[in-house]
């Protein structure tokens, strides 16, 4: 578990020169990286790719839905947003939902993070038109695929 903690702490060395306008991501960041190595050992879903849905969906984890219903990631059930116990179950939810659904089981070959946010809103993750490239923006803004 400490080897984890250093690569994370490595990991985010990119983010401290950020500046003091960018703190929430910083603090989002270290928040749920955990999660997002928790999701991406179990189910191959890039670290990038969790982090950049999960700050788009919740605003930065700043969203009604991430804070009370620890759904950081805009996952919807048929009666509208899902409701997890804890933030970790929300992003294990989401791990599972790209690695293992027939849906979604093209994307375990893609390596280019570009090509997967694009795939992954082809799919039906999000269908509007402006989500693949507002999530690539997003990526690229705050360098998360070095993640």
């Amino acid at each position: 578990m400490n080897i984890l903690k250093i690569l994370t702490v490595l990991m985010l060395l990119p983010f401290y020169s950020i500046g003091q306008k960018y703190e929430h991501v910083k603090k989002y960041i270290d928040r749920v990286m955990p999660y997002a190595v928790l999701v991406q050992q179990k189910y191959n879903v890039p670290i990038c790719i969790t982090i950049g849905v999960a700050a788009m969906e919740s605003g930065w984890g700043r969203s009604n839905v991430s804070k009370v219903h620890c759904n950081h990631l805009g996952l919807k059930g048929s009666k509208g947003y899902m409701s997890f116990g804890s933030d970790k179950e929300g992003f294990l939810y989401f791990g599972r939902l790209l690695g293992n659904s027939r849906r979604y089981k093209g994307l375990q070959y893609i390596r280019d993070y570009k090509t997967y946010c694009i795939e992954l809103s082809c799919l039906g993750y999000n269908k509007r038109e402006e989500y693949a490239p507002g999530l690539i923006q997003l990526i690229d803004q705050f360098n998360l695929n070095e993640l």
